[in-house]
């Protein structure tokens, strides 16, 4: 599953939307793997400045 969260979003009066699900700038690529059929399931932040 994956969203589509363009960062810089604004509402129709033109004021920058304050949202956990629109950010303001992304500088992190998130990976996660959820499985029923392991026991752990991870997530990783990979630093996109950083590398």
């Amino acid at each position: 599953m994956a969203h589509n969260l363009p960062a810089a979003q604004k509402a129709v009066d033109g004021v920058a939307l304050n949202s956990a699900w629109v950010p303001s700038l992304m500088k992190a690529l998130l990976v996660g793997e959820d499985s029923g059929s392991h026991v752990n399931n991870f997530a990783w932040a990979y630093n996109v400045d950083t590398k």
